[in-house]
């Protein structure tokens, strides 16, 4: 939904059950025309939804949020000021069609959200 729009996956690390994603915004994406104009900054929503989708992308299946809890968003994300962040994807556990994660979205000095969320299928 919001890959390859909003965001596109540069970089990818595989670390035997957990995996830190590179990203780069979009900063010319529709969503930053209404938030907001001339300053945009990436929405709550949006940045659970990318980790969602990453998780898909990790995992290779289609699971959809179902529980948010604990979100913790530190600092605003700028698709201009900080375009390249890492998305970190840890404790991943599977049990039956439903699987629990935490995140962690940063770049090098700045940690900007993180949170623990499940899906299912």
């Amino acid at each position: 939904m919001l890959k390859d729009n909003l965001f596109k996956i540069h970089t990818f690390e595989d670390n035997q059950g957990s995996a830190v994603f590179g990203i780069t915004l979009n900063p010319e994406a529709a969503i930053y025309k209404a938030h907001f104009p001339g300053h945009p900054i990436t929405p709550g929503v949006c940045i659970v939804q990318i980790v969602v989708e990453l998780l898909n992308e990790y995992l290779k299946e289609n699971y959809k949020l179902s529980l948010a809890k604990n979100i913790k968003y530190l600092q605003v994300i700028s698709p201009v000021d900080t375009p390249n962040i890492a998305v970190e994807l840890k404790k991943i556990v599977i049990d039956g069609d439903t699987v629990s994660v935490q995140a962690a979205i940063s770049n090098d000095v700045t940690l900007f959200t993180k949170m623990s969320i499940q899906c299912t299928k």
